[in-house]
């Protein structure tokens, strides 16, 4: 049976806490409840905290909503967990952006979060230790995450073209605000964001080239996450199930290494980067195995996913706001160590056999979409997506992606397919087009290294 933390604060202060309106430190009799060994339950509404609590046990609240530990002073985490099958449930975590991280993983193998709300972290929401490992099979499910992260603006930056090291002017001396080389991430002018590999006072050295030249231009240093497993060579197969991300600074996860990242039915909205960051450069260790899988993602300016170093990642998205470019659903860089990344986007369009689509002679496809053509009183072309050279560096090397269309009752009409660009399509010039007139049929058109598409 578990311990109140109650048991080892004042009566007098019992009020207060079921009221949200404790001020108490009750650091100090949470972590003695968990020194009793057997495990920590947190009844009523709010525990005020000045220091980190170190748990060998599991926590237990009345629900996220009511249950609530907010960190009054600065902190490197609110909550350590160590020791085997431990567990955090229903309860709320505030950082104030006093507390670093919220929850610091640390040789924990069977590690449970679920649901639990984590916001308002200065740095990570949860961290897997650097330091430590065996932090294998460990899953958080039904959480939100929420506001967490810092960034600095302050000042302005400068780049020579597709270079490494950005100069910084009216900014504070780098140095004092601890950023994390490989983990935390900047972002110059309208370039997309980078990792951060080393910084001196005013200058950052990036992992990937930043194309274009800036001077005097605005930047986004961007730092924390609400997941972020760090570098070592032991957090395998850990499984984040049914969470909602919601306002991060740079990604919602980030996945430095693990041998199998599960990211499953999670919903990702308005970060200020990415959604999920895989691997960093430079690396000799690549995460392997990495999935994110049926994930809605909505909010993120510069893409769904930045692959920097994988071993066979296997990327799906379920959904994706309106507007996402091919470049910003996996983004790969130039010099990202990638091997054998499988990606897929899902989606429904239907087109003809409704009122409002049955005159309808030209469509435009995009990447991951599905396109079910029916009888229609015209016959139909479709315009397959124009390629940029980056787009086609991506689809002939790196990743899988398809446009599927399945001919139902045609009632006679054609299906054409034609391209905008240039490119053939099953060796015909693209602007003539290959058509079909075949009912109930599955086409699936894909980009080959022949620069040219292949419909079949």
């Amino acid at each position: 049976m578990s311990v109140s933390v109650l048991d080892y604060i004042p009566s007098t202060e019992h009020a207060a806490i079921y009221a949200g309106t404790s001020t108490y430190d009750a650091s100090s009799a949470i972590q003695s409840a968990n020194d009793d060994g057997r495990g920590v339950y947190a009844p009523g509404k709010r525990y005020y905290m000045l220091s980190g609590v170190d748990l060998t046990g599991p926590l237990t609240g009345d629900g996220a909503s009511i249950t609530e530990f907010v960190a009054g002073a600065a902190m490197d985490y609110m909550f350590s967990v160590s020791g085997q099958h431990n567990d955090i449930a229903r309860v709320k975590l505030t950082g104030g952006s006093l507390a670093k991280v919220g929850i610091l993983v640390d040789n924990s193998n069977g590690f449970t979060l679920r649901q639990a709300d984590i916001g308002g972290m200065k740095w990570d929401g949860v961290q897997f230790s650097f330091a430590f490992d065996n932090n294998n099979s460990s899953e958080i499910s039904n959480c939100v995450f929420s506001a967490s992260g810092t960034s600095y603006s302050t000042g302005t930056a400068t780049n020579s073209a597709n270079g490494t090291v950005v100069t910084f002017s009216g900014a504070p001396d780098l140095t004092t605000l601890g950023l994390r080389p490989n983990i935390d991430l900047v972002k110059v002018g309208t370039s997309p964001a980078t990792s951060i590999v080393s910084v001196s006072t005013n200058t950052i050295t990036v992992s990937q080239a930043i194309a274009a030249a800036n001077t005097g231009a605005a930047f986004q240093i961007l730092q924390g996450f609400h997941i972020n497993i760090l570098t070592n060579h032991d957090n395998a197969v850990i499984r984040v199930k049914g969470v909602e991300f919601l306002g991060c600074k740079g990604a919602f996860i980030r996945d430095n290494a693990t041998s199998g990242a599960h990211i499953e039915d999670c919903i990702f909205e308005g970060s200020q980067a990415y959604a999920v960051v895989v691997g960093f450069v430079p690396s000799e260790i690549f995460v392997n195995g990495h999935c994110n899988i049926n994930a809605y993602v909505e909010g993120c300016p510069d893409g769904a996913v930045l692959l920097e170093s994988a071993m066979n990642p296997v990327i799906s998205l379920a959904a994706l706001e309106d507007g996402f470019a091919l470049e910003q659903m996996i983004r790969i860089p130039n010099r990202a160590l990638v091997s054998r990344p499988r990606f897929s986007r899902g989606g429904v369009s239907a087109v003809g056999d409704t009122a409002a689509l049955s005159d309808l002679t030209t469509a435009n496809c995009s990447f991951g979409t599905r396109f079910d053509v029916q009888q229609s009183a015209n016959n139909l072309v479709l315009m397959l997506p124009p390629l940029t050279g980056e787009e086609v560096l991506m689809l002939t090397s790196t990743c899988d992606m398809s446009i599927v269309v399945q001919l139902m009752n045609l009632g006679g009409r054609t299906v054409t397919f034609k391209t905008s660009d240039g490119f053939a399509v099953n060796g015909v010039a693209g602007s003539t087009g290959v058509a079909f007139n075949t009912n109930y049929r599955r086409l699936e058109c894909r980009f080959t290294g022949w620069s040219q598409w292949v419909v079949a």
